[in-house]
């Protein structure tokens, strides 16, 4: 299992956190063990719900969970193994990243600074400046209405709301974040 995905929206399915390992498997069945639903699409895991999560830990988001902390991830694994169910999610790798913006060409394109390398990505008409840290959305990230970026390796684009968060009010207003870049940390108490 490469990358995962964490889901929560309790206005639209209630308290429940969607963990995806294959949003493009269909489901065939599914064994409920307590508050935990395994998803299968024949013998192979896709998924796994946690009903009733706010007993273990209050989630304020609504839509993907960008970054989850590290702490949400080992509180999982320790639900899954005292309970004997067999799952274990690895450290956490996110579709989205923080990035600090070091050129811009024009109103279509700009280079953003990933650490390890530099990337152009795609703006979509959206006003983002020289030093300005940003969300980037990298291939094969799940968005918030279930669908998946192109898989190329050179299909990085700007984050917009909509990407994280159904039913936004401005859908093309870019994701900048903060001075300590943290997305998603907010999202938990």
């Amino acid at each position: 299992m490469k990358r995962y995905y964490l889901t929560y929206n309790y206005p639209s399915c209630g308290d429940v956190l969607m963990i995806m390992f294959d949003v493009t498997a269909s489901l065939s069945h599914f064994i409920r063990k307590g508050d935990v639903a395994l998803l299968y699409d024949g013998p192979r895991l896709i998924g796994v719900n946690v009903f009733d999560i706010s007993t273990l830990v209050k989630i304020k988001c609504r839509g993907v969970i960008l970054t989850p902390p590290s702490i949400l991830i080992t509180i999982l694994n320790q639900k899954f193994d005292n309970e004997g169910i067999d799952v274990f999610l690895p450290s956490f790798v996110s579709g989205f990243t923080v990035s600090k913006v070091v050129d811009k060409k024009d109103d279509r394109s700009i280079t953003v600074d990933l650490g390890s390398c530099k990337i152009n990505v795609t703006l979509n008409a959206m006003d983002v400046k020289l030093g300005d840290l940003a969300v980037i959305v990298a291939p094969a990230t799940l968005l918030a209405d279930g669908t998946l970026t192109k898989p190329e390796t050179n299909s990085y684009r700007l984050a917009v709301e909509a990407d994280i968060e159904l039913g936004t009010a401005t859908p093309n207003c870019s994701l900048r974040v903060n001075e300590n870049a943290i997305v998603g940390s907010d999202y938990f108490s």
